[in-house]
């Protein structure tokens, strides 16, 4: 009995949390195997995705931060995923249900570790269980953690921003105490919360979390009351303590990242997608923190109106705070003064921060400056790219206000308490009007910040019906080891969820067991991305569905069928699989005309997929006609004005490398055969090199070159004008799957000069 008296007011706290969690989400609620939190969008694929290959890697000793499942056969680092891996551990029981499964039990289960979590931190600051419930409920229930939290685990697992805070402040607390075991005790638990935040949430919430605490500090620093606690050996000995445990504790995680972040190409990784333009894409509207949100089951046909604050990413621009939380926020700072100050100004710093690079005001970007533009220019710490992921800390700051301005009511005469809460409901519990004002603050508060499925709509937008075509079942069970391409695979950029395909993609791979040659990963790089874009049919497929036209454009004209199906052969891709709900009906019949042309009929056809059979178009093709590969990151398109029209020339990247590469396959000669092409003994076949080029004025010289046992055997040179002109050459090339490294390029002392030589049409043929 004792022993339950002491923790009932927790369970009876993480009851009302999870209740009102599930009433919020019927329909996850009646179907949790396969209905799961979020809207259709990569991001919740990606998230499904990540929970079973944690699961597959540690039942496959295999390393939880690389995959070659996705992204075949190139593989993925995954240092930079948002997958949770703590939580991914965690579901493994669930998963036998299924993963969706898991994913909901996790969902529902962060809404009672946050109000939890935010309870012990409210409660350590204002001894007061009741005020404690409401900032628990406050941050757990908030407009933001709402809407960020849908179909993204990463950003439901916020609970341990607010025990980090808490022990944080205690091991301040417990330096100018003599309690040294306390000390410790705080400092570890202050290390776990922080390796918890790394890998249950973010890294980039771990940098957040830092700016929190740092922010604590200076205040610590500037505050009479608190600045001993800070200024002694003992604090700072607890803070090397807890930064030990956090390594520690999290050394598998630390050391991959640490490990990628010192090798030479990681910066454009980090940096992916972090420019002052996306920042603002993912800012708060001013008017976002005043206007309930979109996902509000109460106000959302008003939400409608001004759904332009919303424009491009809903649930990153959802900051509403409530004018429940505003006015309690405001009765705190006019009673307790002095003591609101660390949080108000928590609020203001990290509120400024919420609102991007340039004020936004109604869905128009100002020229306004805010702090953001600054931060962002901090290395290490501009690893955060979202500037609204510091609602998290307005939120924690907003909450405990409000708990404040809740003591403040309940400690008041009027509630019928004469002293602490504390105290009374110890002695002969809480009076009816305490317990009043505490059930109305809720119901306020609920109206404020729920997200009740009242419509269609909602209902749409917070949950998915995930399924899964049978054609992946059935893949499962065929033997051996090949890849799979699935159509399209590359992000749909005018869809309202571009990357919805590749989140499917990967999540379908984990049903098939087979890997796949795309996927969707947080933070990605040229290398995996050019092992799609290697395939012309990869490309074409996105541009149909875009509605665009097929083209495919490359420095070389050459067959792009021959490289798709070289490609395949390569990639040991034994299926193409298109995903019929990414096109409508013309773009179907489109895109099916196309690869029929290729592969010939289809091999299944079921309700959302169509499967094409690879292996008799490859055998008929393979080495049998030219393919080049340009490697396109040593090419640069230009729009030049040719004879009165405009048209893509290339230029050779002259800044690191001053040539562009490009990756040639010949023929196996008349009288070799294919078993001798795939053996390398073809010999060598001699062909014919064809180019068009010209220069921006006078002239330059250009060479022609191949990469050769390390060296560089130049195999021309031409004088090039500012008229368009073709050149050509022999060159015996290697037949067979060795292939041969060409280098088209522009002597240093011409491009010293300024001197840019466009080259065309790059053609191979026997000579």
């Amino acid at each position: 009995k004792p022993s339950f008296a002491k923790y009932k007011v927790y369970i009876y706290a993480s009851l009302v949390y999870l209740i009102l969690a599930m009433a919020m989400f019927p329909s996850i609620v009646f179907h949790p195997a396969v209905v799961a939190n979020g809207r259709n969008g990569g991001d919740l694929y990606q998230n499904l995705w990540d929970l079973w290959w944690v699961k597959y890697a540690l039942l496959h000793g295999k390393n939880i931060f690389y995959t070659n499942l996705i992204f075949w056969p190139v593989g993925a680092n995954l240092v930079y995923q948002t997958m949770t891996p703590i939580a991914a551990v965690i579901s493994i029981p669930f998963q036998s249900i299924s993963t969706v499964f898991a994913f909901n039990v996790l969902f529902f289960l962060t809404y009672i570790l946050c109000g939890i979590t935010m309870f012990l931190l409210a409660d350590h600051i204002l001894r007061n269980k009741y005020a404690a419930f409401i900032a628990g409920l406050a941050f757990s229930f908030s407009a933001f953690r709402i809407a960020i939290s849908l179909g993204e685990l990463d950003l439901s697992n916020l609970e341990w921003m607010p025990l980090a805070l808490l022990f944080f402040m205690l091991v301040a607390e417990e330096s100018i105490k003599q309690n040294k075991k306390t000390l410790i005790y705080a400092s570890a638990g202050l290390g776990i919360s922080l390796m918890l935040i790394a890998f249950m949430s973010t890294i980039e919430m771990l940098v957040i979390a830092f700016d929190m605490l740092f922010v604590v500090l200076i205040f610590y620093l500037a505050s009479k009351e608190h600045r001993h606690s800070v200024l002694n050996i003992r604090f700072w000995e607890g803070i090397a303590i807890a930064v030990f445990v956090m390594f520690i504790t999290g050394i598998w995680g630390f050391l991959p990242i640490i490990h990628t972040l010192l090798a030479s190409p990681s910066s454009s990784a980090v940096n992916f997608l972090n420019s002052v333009k996306n920042n603002e894409v993912w800012s708060d509207d001013l008017l976002s923190f005043f206007l309930p949100s979109f996902y509000n089951g109460i106000f959302n046909t008003i939400s409608l109106s001004y759904f332009r604050i919303y424009a491009l990413d809903i649930s990153e621009r959802v900051s509403y705070i409530s004018y429940t939380i505003i006015a309690l926020s405001i009765y705190a700072i006019y009673k307790r003064k002095k003591a609101t100050l660390l949080w108000l100004a928590i609020a203001v710093i990290f509120g400024w921060l919420s609102l991007g690079p340039y004020l936004q005001v109604d869905g128009t970007v100002t020229s306004l400056p805010g702090i953001f533009l600054l931060y962002h220019y901090i290395p290490l710490l501009n690893i955060v790219r979202e500037p609204d992921r510091f609602d998290l800390i307005v939120t924690i700051a907003t909450s405990l206000l409000a708990a404040m301005g809740v003591k403040e009511l309940l400690e008041s005469k009027k509630a019928g308490g004469s002293g602490s809460v504390a105290e009374d409901a110890h002695k002969k519990g809480v009076s009816s009007n305490q317990f009043l004002i505490v059930l109305i603050v809720t119901a306020l508060f609920i109206i404020e910040n729920n997200s009740f499925q009242t419509n269609q709509l909602l209902v749409s937008y917070t949950s998915t019906h995930v399924v899964v075509p049978k054609l992946y079942y059935e893949l499962k069970n065929i033997k051996g080891n090949f890849s799979i391409l699935q159509l399209p695979s590359i992000a749909v950029l005018n869809s309202p969820a571009p990357e919805l395909f590749d989140g499917m993609e990967m999540y379908f791979a984990s049903i098939s067991g087979k890997p796949t040659i795309g996927g969707y990963v947080t933070r990605g790089n040229d290398t995996m991305m050019l092992s799609v874009y290697n395939i012309p049919l990869a490309l074409q497929s996105t541009l149909i569905a875009e509605g665009m036209p097929n083209m495919y454009m490359s420095p070389v004209t050459q067959n792009p069928a021959n490289e798709t199906l070289m490609t395949l052969f390569n990639y040991q891709t034994n299926f193409v699989i298109i995903l019929r709900n990414a096109y409508n009906a013309t773009q179907l019949s489109k895109l099916m005309n196309y690869t029929t042309s290729i592969f010939g009929n289809p091999v299944y056809i079921g309700n959302y997929t169509i499967a094409y059979e690879t292996a008799n178009a490859i055998k008929a093709s393979i080495f049998k006609s030219y393919v080049a590969y340009p490697y396109l990151p040593s090419w640069i398109p230009e729009t030049t004005a040719l004879n009165g029209s405009s048209q893509i020339a290339w230029i050779p990247e002259t800044n690191n490398s001053e040539f562009g590469s490009i990756a040639v396959y010949a023929p196996y000669s008349t009288n070799s055969s294919l078993s001798k092409a795939l053996s390398g003994l073809a010999g060598t076949v001699n062909t014919t090199i064809s180019f068009k080029a010209f220069t921006n004025y006078g002239t330059a010289k250009v060479y022609v070159a191949r990469m050769y046992n390390s060296s560089l055997q130049t195999l021309a040179m031409f004088n090039v004008t500012s008229t368009p002109s073709n050149y050509s050459l022999k060159a015996a090339l290697a037949s067979g799957p060795h292939g041969n490294m060409l280098l088209f390029g522009v002597p240093q002392n011409y491009t010293s000069m300024n001197h840019i030589v466009f080259f065309e049409n790059i053609t191979f043929s026997k000579a």
